[in-house]
């Protein structure tokens, strides 16, 4: 999933002084001329363009006024992608390892590069990053992407071939239904465990409306979608579906509109009252 670049995480334990100190009580400069400091060098390799890389973050105004602390990860994206100059965060990265924790400051004129800026020029925005690794190079993630685009072919005539004999009852025998009126059929059994709720499942998916219309898949994309399981960030027959998949398997759900959409919809995609199919395929149990 590309994201945009306001870099997050979690807290570092660093001790910094004045940030307005001289150049010399500085590490070096990036690039684009911000100001960092290296406190805590790893020997390992620093990461490219196009890597998938996480990381903790934590983003401070002078010493002490934390505003923004979380663990992200991302895809490093082309500087074209990014604000000309580039963000400090950003910069910072390529010239870290897994293990590095280091600081990057903005302060005086450079404030100027940040667009609707509410915090005064007197003051000095702090960016502490602890590196944690390269999740994947370039090169494997354009290999998932170009093999998960290579399946989404035969995972639409699956589709399209298992609703078709649903709608015609031919499915009955190995059809399962829930007492909420969600019906499943597993395609394929995993040799992993049952997810629980709580845990964060990789799922890769493709849906369709019942005449076949597809209106959202993740193997176009290249990579499965995340979220927590029994959490309510999905609609209800994917949090009750997963449930009954284990982890490497897959499985085609019918997911009634009560469980899906509900009598509103999702327009203009999703029209109302309408009943959906997905074949799920659960990647990962994280």
């Amino acid at each position: 999933m590309r994201q945009s670049f306001l870099f997050l995480g979690i807290a570092l334990m660093v001790s910094l002084g004045s940030c307005k100190q001289s150049e010399a009580g500085f590490t070096g400069l990036t690039k684009s001329g911000y100001p960092y400091t290296i406190h805590d060098d790893k020997p390992g390799d620093s990461p490219k363009i196009g890597d998938k890389v996480r990381f903790f973050e934590t983003i401070r105004i002078n010493s002490d006024s934390v505003i923004f602390s979380q663990e992200m990860t991302v895809v490093l994206p082309e500087g074209t992608q990014v604000a000309n100059p580039p963000p400090a965060n950003y910069e910072l990265l390529f010239l870290l390892s897994a293990g590095d924790t280091a600081s990057v400051y903005v302060f005086d004129t450079l404030l100027s590069r940040i667009p609707n800026l509410t915090i005064a020029l007197t003051d000095t925005l702090i960016y502490d990053i602890g590196f944690k690794e390269i999740v994947q190079s370039k090169e494997d993630l354009d290999k998932e992407m170009q093999d998960s685009q290579a399946k989404e072919e035969s995972v639409k005539a699956r589709v399209n071939e298992a609703t078709q004999k649903y709608l015609r009852g031919e499915l009955n025998d190995i059809l399962q239904t829930t007492p909420t009126g969600l019906k499943y059929v597993i395609n394929e059994k995993g040799s992993g465990k049952m997810p629980q709720p709580g845990q964060t499942l990789a799922v890769h998916y493709y849906g369709t409306l019942m005449d076949g219309t597809m209106f959202d898949n993740s193997y176009k994309r290249g990579e499965p979608f995340e979220f927590p399981l029994g959490g309510g960030r999905v609609i209800p027959g994917w949090d009750e579906g997963l449930g009954f998949v284990s982890e490497g398997g897959s499985a085609t759900l019918f997911i009634p509109y009560a469980l899906a959409y509900g009598e509103v919809g999702s327009p203009p995609t999703i029209p109302p009252k309408t009943d959906l199919v997905f074949y799920v395929e659960l990647v990962k149990i994280k």
